[in-house]
């Protein structure tokens, strides 16, 4: 059985003992230790270097499940050791919907932003024009102006004709009666020092927890770096959002300072982000890793700090640091604004953030369905190993394409996946009335 520490105990103790606060923490370790298994007593456990992430700094009015305290296994990148570190685990409902339609109908309308050969380019005409130069049959060969179109969640498919076409890519958010998609994080209590050099973020790698409790996402696939796409293009809205074949959402970019670079790359206002307060300064969430990540600009500032690393990362105070903390801030100048690597460990399960339905009572907030689907290792080569029994399962890519299916799965199954192409697919699972959902990236 689970034990875990009310937050409100937890951050009593360290708000009047902040100096014993990690003499505190072992002492809780111990007594998490004595009331677990006797395995978990053989597992070794390491501390952050400081305490940083606090639940009254993220929004509640999305929280489904409270912050709790307890202990996760965390990536270590040099050996494959398990090891353990304190950890909050919070859920939150996944509420952000889009305001335009990512993907315009034709070449006199304007849609979303989206990769093309790497570079973040709003989706008009000259985008079009461009990835029709470079070989993407994107434009309708019937008028001459229509974007050919696909939709991942409905199946629909506007083809204008011509040989091996390319799409402009979405999908649908899907909220059902009585029912909400949720977000379940692990977030370490502060960053643990890692030895050796940054590791950078791969294409929609997770990073870590908008303050408004939406999860935060590396690059998002590029019009040529996703074999499943053949030259398509995925378009985020204005504030870096898009949702996923499955049905829910997240940002491949800081939405609360995303006009700072659509600025500076000259883009029209009337195509900056108006569905989330924008600033150039301020907290607005927490990496995995425990550690804040700020606006691009110091307050008072308008440029950014000289003394960023690779990661955009320095340490100095802040206004919820005022003694100096290390922290990342979002870039001024690249629309995809996030740190671009990390230099600290974070939570090895791929359960950091899960994806399915929870069926709650509104107001009340009564969870009454939390199973998760667990798959590993993630990203993958080979082999994937999917845990829990299912009575259908189903593994797609970003077109949607059905890859694998299998009916009354096994507890533990495990997936060829060799022949797969690399990049990022998604597998659904069904056990009664309930559907599970996890994204996975396969490597070369």
């Amino acid at each position: 059985m689970r034990f875990e520490i009310p937050v409100s105990i937890y951050r009593f103790i360290s708000f009047y003992f902040k100096e014993l606060e990690m003499i505190i923490m072992r002492i809780l370790t111990f007594f998490l230790l004595f009331s677990s298994s006797m395995v978990f007593s053989q597992n070794t456990y390491v501390y952050p270097t400081d305490t940083l992430v606090d639940p009254s700094l993220f929004e509640s009015s999305n929280l489904l499940e409270n912050w709790t305290l307890g202990f996760c296994p965390i990536k270590v990148d040099v050996n494959n050791d398990t090891v353990f570190a304190p950890c909050y685990t919070v859920t939150f409902k996944d509420h952000y919907t889009a305001s335009i339609d990512l993907c315009p109908t034709d070449t006199l309308d304007v849609g979303g932003i989206g990769l093309f050969n790497g570079n973040a380019r709003l989706l008009d005409a000259s985008l079009f024009v461009d990835m029709e130069a470079d070989g993407s049959n994107i434009i309708s060969n019937q008028d001459g102006k229509s974007i050919n179109y696909k939709n991942l969640t409905t199946g629909t498919t506007i083809d204008g004709g011509g040989g091996n076409p390319k799409y402009c890519i979405e999908a649908d958010l899907y909220l059902g009666n009585n029912q909400v998609w949720y977000q379940k994080f692990q977030i370490l209590l502060g960053p643990i020092s890692k030895p050796g050099p940054a590791i950078n973020y791969h294409t929609a790698e997770t990073i870590g927890i908008l303050k408004n409790g939406m999860v935060l996402e590396h690059t998002p696939p590029s019009s040529e770096s996703t074999a499943a796409m053949m030259g398509g293009i995925i378009p985020l809205d204005w504030c870096g959002f898009h949702p996923e074949p499955a049905g829910f959402g997240h940002f491949h970019t800081i939405p609360y300072t995303i006009n700072v670079p659509l600025a500076a790359k000259g883009i029209n206002s009337q195509y900056h982000c108006v569905d989330i307060t924008q600033t150039t300064s301020g907290l607005i969430g927490f990496s995995f890793e425990g550690i804040p990540i700020y606006g691009p600009y110091e307050a008072g500032q308008s440029s950014p700090p000289s003394n960023l690393d690779a990661c955009y990362g320095h340490t100095g105070p802040t206004a919820e640091f005022p003694n100096g903390v290390y922290h990342y801030h979002a870039s001024d100048t690249s629309i995809i604004n996030n740190p671009p690597c990390r230099d600290h460990y974070i939570p090895l399960e791929q359960t950091r953030f899960e994806y399915g339905e929870w069926q709650v009572t509104v107001g009340e907030k009564l969870v009454e369905n939390g199973e998760l689907l667990n798959v590993y290792p993630n990203p993958a080569i080979n082999e994937l190993t999917i845990e829990g029994a299912f009575d259908k399962l189903e593994i797609f890519d970003l077109e949607g394409h059905v890859l694998h299916i299998s009916t009354n799965a096994d507890e533990v199954e495990k997936v060829n996946i060799e022949d797969y192409a690399p990049g990022v697919y998604f597998i659904s699972a069904e056990r009664g009335e309930n559907y599970f959902f996890k994204k996975f990236e396969k490597l070369k």
